[in-house]
Order: C-alpha cells, then structure tokens, then sequence
C-alpha cells in the first residue's frame, strides 16, 4: 500500500541521513582544530539560523503553492548537502584559521536550501500516512537514523584519528556527497497526497494583511502556548549549543575518537528509547511524552557541566539521547494538533521562524559570556 511504501522510503531516507549525521558531527570539532575562535563556533549555529529566520516566511509561501512538496522536499535538502565537498575542498587552498572562517561561512550558506527543507519535511511527514500514525512514522525514521549513525559513528572516528592531519575530515565530508544522492532518490519515492494551493486573492494593503495573520494566529490559543514554550525552551539550549563542543576540546581534550564514542552513545540511548516512548504515547497521550522528556534534555547542560573527563560526560550524553527520541515524538505530533485545520504552511512556518529566532539570539550570548567570564 501506499502508506507502507512510504514507511519503507522514509525509513531508508532516515538511514541515509544517519550515515551523513555522523561526518556532520565533526564539522564544529573540524573549525576548533583549524583554529576558529568561539565567535566564528557560534556563528556556525547563529548565521544559518538568521538566514532561515528571514526567509521561513517567503518559504511558506512558495511552499503553500506547491502541489507536490515531497519534489521541493527531495531538490532542497539535495542542495543542502551539496554543502560536504565544498566544506572537504576548502582547506587545500587557505591556511587554517582562513579556511576555518570560510568554512563557517559556506555552511551558513546552505541555510537557504536548508530552511526550505525543513518546513517542507513537516509538511511532507505530516500527509504521509493518517494522523493516528504519524508516530509510528517517525518512529520508524529516527530508529533508522539513529541505528545508521550508531554504525557509521566509530568507523568515522577512526578514520579521521588514524589519517593524517584534517584528511579523515575531509575523506569523511566527501562520502557525505555521495550517499546525499542516494538519500535524494529514496526521498523522491515518497507518495503523498497532491495538495490544491489555495486561491489567489487579491493583494491587499501590507499593514491589513499582517493585522488579519496576527489576528488569526491570536485566535489560535494552543498553537500560542506550544510554540511559546518551545520557544523558550531553545533559547536555552542554543545559549550552550556552540559551547559544547569547545568544552569538549579545550577543556576535556577530548580526542576525535572520543568525539565519536560520545556522539554513538547519544545516538545509542536514543535509539533504545523510541519504542518506550512510543507505548507512553499510545497509552497515555502526548503530554506524558512532552514535559518529562522536555525537562529531562533541558537538564542536560547542567549535567555535562559536572564532568571533568570524557568518561564523565557518558552518563550525561546517555540520559541526554533517553529523553531527546521522547521530544522528537511529542514535538512532531503536539505541532499538527494544535494547527488550525486547512492552515499547515502558514503555522509551521511561524514555529520555525521562532525556532531560528532563538538560533539567532542564543549562540552569540553564549560565546559572549564564556569570554566574558
């Protein structure tokens, strides 16, 4: 059947992006060794996200008119990780700290793609298969990303701790660009209902349309209270976001081995907990999955900052990945309950842009007060 065709290519898409996932956790680790300051880090966060902060709203547009998403989905995300051989390139010409800016630079690039896939992702995993079966779904997806990148984690860590230099890096960035195809072709097999865009009416007056958008969004009371509270909650997580990895490195001196030890516990916890959250879910409803697991991960932080050594920060990156597949589940699915019926696009597109708000605002804060204090 349809839905289960989708299971499978979603499930197989997941894996891809898991593989890619594993290289893609070293690219901060990559412009800390080149020599990039922790401004240039926390830019790696904060420019991708002011980037898909200004343009989720002409993205929603594009993505209200389109009749097959899953297409745009597939061609966006494709453009994204066209980014991994630009990235590998970059250091055979500049030296290190000037390669590492650059580097940052061209990875903030890819948020045009990158923002448009997201919002189009929601939308295409959100009509993929009948609401009661959208956690089954994803599921299903993160069990898959998560085993691909439990498998592709060590064998990446030891490439880059066993070649020369940056060259493991760089090895590992251009696989990346391989498996982004075959990842873009499991994605273009996906079904999903074509979609009818709504009439087009005629332009009104700028400050009238913005007044009736905010007066519908006012009337939409649960959406308010889920987006305000994830809202705040990101902010938090974004201050430290670019922090980690240079506590990591410049404190912990955490090797790159290390670095994928760490990375496959995260994704080892992680995997071993969607099943659990799930039956909560299907037993209990939403909210039993949502605030345990979104105060556990808020946790976390204060945790890591306990440890002294990289077998320390085991324990924190284990319950960090326990908690981390509960919020996945209930985030995805609290979003489409509280959106108004008819209203995907418009509302998602308002999710993200407060998502990449506090992208925007957290990471900068961040690097500021570690040089600060």
């Amino acid at each position: 059947s349809a839905q289960r065709r989708n299971v499978l290519f979603v499930a197989l898409d997941g894996a891809g992006i898991g593989l890619m996932s594993a290289a893609a956790s070293f690219v901060s680790v990559f412009v800390i060794r080149l020599g990039a300051p922790a401004l240039w880090v926390s830019l790696l966060s904060s420019i991708p996200s002011t980037i898909a902060l200004v343009m989720t709203i002409p993205w929603s547009q594009l993505a209200e008119r389109m009749t097959r998403p899953q297409r745009g989905w597939a061609l966006a995300r494709l453009a994204t990780h066209a980014i991994y051989p630009l990235v590998a390139v970059v250091p055979f010409f500049l030296p290190g700290s000037t390669a590492a800016r650059v580097i940052v630079i061209i990875w903030s690039l890819s948020a045009l793609p990158s923002s448009l896939s997201n919002m189009m992702f929601t939308l295409v995993m959100g009509n993929a298969v009948p609401p009661d079966q959208r956690a089954f779904l994803m599921s299903r997806r993160w069990m898959a990303l998560g085993v691909a990148k439990l498998v592709a984690l060590p064998l990446v860590s030891q490439l880059i701790e066993h070649m020369p230099e940056q060259r493991g890096y760089q090895v590992a960035f251009g696989i990346n660009a391989c498996i982004a195809v075959l990842a873009f072709l499991c994605a273009r097999q996906l079904r999903v209902p074509e979609r009818t865009p709504p009439p087009r009416t005629k332009r009104r007056p700028l400050l009238d349309s913005v007044r009736e958008q905010a007066h519908e969004v006012w009337q939409a009371k649960p959406f308010l209270t889920f987006v305000a509270g994830r809202a705040i909650r990101n902010l938090g997580l974004t201050l430290v976001s670019a922090l980690i990895p240079i506590y990591w490195v410049n404190h912990l001196q955490v090797s790159d081995a290390w670095v994928g030890y760490l990375n496959a516990a995260l994704s080892a916890a992680t995997l071993v907990s969607y099943l659990p959250w799930t039956r909560i879910k299907r037993r209990h409803g939403a909210r039993w999955v949502l605030i345990p697991s979104a105060v556990a991960t808020a946790l976390y932080p204060a945790l890591l900052s306990l440890a002294r050594s990289p077998t320390a920060v085991l324990p924190a990156i284990i319950f960090n990945g326990l908690a981390a597949s509960g919020l996945n589940l209930a985030f995805f699915d609290a979003l489409f309950e509280v959106i108004p019926p008819g209203k995907q696009a418009r509302f998602v597109a308002i999710n993200m842009t407060l998502i990449h708000l506090m992208g925007v605002i957290g990471p900068p804060i961040g690097a500021a007060l570690v040089n600060w204090i």
